[in-house]
């Protein structure tokens, strides 16, 4: 019996003596030197990425960069999301296969009248979400849509808001209409 590629012996299904047929699984070989991850994003991030792309594999203060090798154009059937492929650019004694690591991707996004603002700036309301604005030292609120959602930041647009006005980022759900605020430069 000859296998198919260099491995390590990760689980033995039979034991010495056995009688087995073809086909049957005698071993499970796993290749320790070629680890690809398996990543699951979903439909409105995939359409913004492609193969080639670059990523970060991560664990536990650990990282790596990666190259999505493929993206398959169908949703799973479970999640509903998408599945990537990829495969870091570096051999890492810390990516073993069958690992949890946490994959990291930059998705660059313009849309026309959208605004980037600190995540930390979304006030979640019932029916609503919105961010809280300094005009002239006191509090408003305004109604935002949220169109893309990333680690830090969230683009956003708002018919009330425009490049450059100040909001709020810490407190702002327990502040109200017209309150006066003091604003501190990070």
């Amino acid at each position: 019996m000859k296998a198919p590629f260099d491995g390590v012996v990760a689980n033995r299904r039979v034991d010495p003596g056995d009688w087995v047929d073809t086909g049957i699984e005698v071993i499970e070989l796993i290749d320790d030197r070629d680890v690809e991850v398996l990543a699951s994003v979903p439909p409105d991030v995939s359409r913004f990425l492609s193969t080639e792309d670059k990523a970060t594999l991560a664990l536990k203060g650990q990282s790596t960069v990666a190259t999505i090798r493929g993206i398959v154009p169908a949703l799973d059937t479970e999640s509903r999301t998408v599945r990537l492929r990829l495969v870091p650019d570096e051999p890492t004694t810390w990516l073993l296969p069958g690992a949890a690591v946490d994959v990291l991707l930059t998705v660059e996004r313009r849309e026309e009248g959208a605004l980037v603002i600190p995540r930390d700036a979304l006030v979640y309301g019932i029916a609503k979400i919105q961010v809280v604005k300094s005009v002239e030292g006191k509090a408003e609120p305004v109604p935002i849509e949220i169109i893309a959602r990333g680690r830090d930041e969230v683009l956003i647009r708002a018919e009330e808001l425009a490049a450059g006005d100040t909001v709020v980022t810490r407190g702002n759900e327990r502040v109200f209409p017209g309150q006066p605020l003091i604003v501190l430069e990070d």
